[in-house]
Formats: structure tokens, C-alpha cells, sequence
């Protein structure tokens, strides 16, 4: 009879643990949604500045470190959805997201998985902010999505115009007047984004990362990634590590 009154309590006990755990998750995710929602930084340097002493977060950061793993993950995925509908283009999100996942699962204790947990918001809401098209013209949005669904061939100004069937001067024009950088230049950062990530991957040597991004001269992609990140793809690599 003790027995089962002590199972009683425990099961109470956890019971209502679960709930209140669950309610702390929401309340924070909904927090960090509207950070992303609303483009603002400072909304998660807050939260950051009171994970020590806020009693929710503990709660939260307390939990088992594989529990841990499986909330930010699929909080992660909720944010990379509302940060995509919000106008990031969708195949940087999904690579994104990708490069996330990773980075929780191979995170070695709870305290590197927060770190990563709060950088990944950061990043969504930096990237949410630069790449998002809603304000932009139907061309340029259109401009867009060509360079990033083409970004592993060879893209050139008259390349796009050609698929878009408007003069080359026109676009390069409207581009510069609304993204505020060229359309060469947006190329190119595009580019080398995308070559950061294969290079922090590990899976592709440098000359390989080159080709992969349309490259055939591979001094000529050290030369432009120089320029985009002052520092040589080696150099970037040795900094890396």
C-alpha cells in the first residue's frame, strides 16, 4: 500500500513536471518566433543574457541532453519554415537547416548545445533579414530564385536575362536600385556563400568546391572569394580549424 501511494506521488510528481516543462518550451519558443518574426536581434540577446538567472530556461536547459536534442531540432525546423514563408529563399532554409541539424547532434554537452541553440535564431533572423525578397519587385524576386536555384552552374547577367527575356541593362538596373548591391556582385556572394558551407562540411576539397559552384578556373574562385572574405579559401580553411 506504501508502495503504491509513493508510485502515486512520483507519477503526480511528474506529471506535473511534463506540463509545466512543456508550458516553459512553448512559452520560449513563442518568444523566439516573434524574435524571427519581427527581424530583432535583441529579443534573443535578452533571452541569451537571462538564461543563467531566468527559472524557465533553467528548467528548460536542465533537461536530459538527448531531450534537449530532439526540442531545439524540431524547434529549429518550425523556425527555418517561418523564417522561408517570411521570404528567405527556401533552398538556402533546407541547406540551412541542414548544417543545424548537424551541429545539434554532434554538440558534446548542454552547455554547447544552448550556445548553438541561441546562434542558430541569431543566423535565421541575419539571414531572414538579407535575403528576404517580399519587398522586391516580381523581377528581382524572379532575379533571385534563378541565382540561387542555379548556383552550382556557370551564371552570368546575360544568362538571366535570356531566361527572363528582358534586356540585360534594364535588369542589372532595377537589381542595383532595389537589392543595392549589382547583380554581378549578388552572383558572386551567392557563390561564396554557398562555397563557406561546402568547405565547412569537410566533405570537399577546395578545388572540388570550386568546380561544384561552376568554377572551371580555380584561381580565378581563390581570387573572388578573396575579395568577398579577405582571406584565401586556404587561409579561411586554416582559420577554420
Amino acid at each position: 500500500m506504501e508502495k503504491e501511494k509513493f508510485l502515486l506521488k512520483e507519477h503526480s510528481i511528474h506529471a506535473d513536471y511534463e506540463n509545466i516543462y512543456s508550458e516553459k518550451c512553448i512559452n520560449l519558443k513563442i518568444i523566439l518566433e516573434n524574435a524571427i518574426l519581427s527581424g530583432n536581434l535583441e529579443v534573443v540577446k535578452n533571452v541569451v543574457k537571462e538564461a543563467e538567472n531566468a527559472q524557465y530556461l533553467k528548467l528548460i536547459f536542465d533537461e536530459d541532453l538527448n531531450i534537449q536534442r530532439l526540442y531545439i531540432a524540431a524547434t529549429i525546423t518550425s523556425f527555418v519554415e517561418i523564417s522561408i514563408k517570411k521570404g528567405l529563399p527556401q533552398n538556402i532554409g533546407e541547406s540551412s537547416k541542414r548544417v543545424y541539424y548537424k551541429k545539434i547532434a554532434y554538440a558534446k554537452d548542454k552547455n554547447e548545445l544552448i550556445s548553438y541553440y541561441f546562434q542558430i535564431v541569431e543566423e535565421l533572423i541575419n539571414a531572414t533579414n538579407k535575403y528576404s525578397i517580399q519587398q522586391y519587385s516580381k523581377l528581382v524576386k524572379m532575379t533571385i530564385d534563378y541565382i540561387h536555384n542555379n548556383k552550382f552552374k556557370p551564371i552570368y547577367v546575360k544568362n538571366i536575362s535570356e531566361a527572363l527575356f528582358v534586356n540585360r541593362s534594364y535588369l542589372s538596373r532595377r537589381f542595383k536600385n532595389e537589392v543595392g548591391i549589382t547583380l554581378t556582385n549578388y552572383i558572386q556572394k551567392t557563390k561564396m556563400d554557398m562555397a563557406t558551407e561546402l568547405i565547412d562540411s569537410n566533405l570537399y576539397k577546395l578545388i572540388e568546391v570550386s568546380e561544384l559552384l561552376g568554377y572551371s578556373n580555380h584561381a580565378y574562385f581563390c581570387k573572388v572569394f578573396k575579395q568577398h572574405f579577405s582571406l584565401s579559401p586556404r587561409e579561411y580553411c586554416q582559420r577554420k580549424a
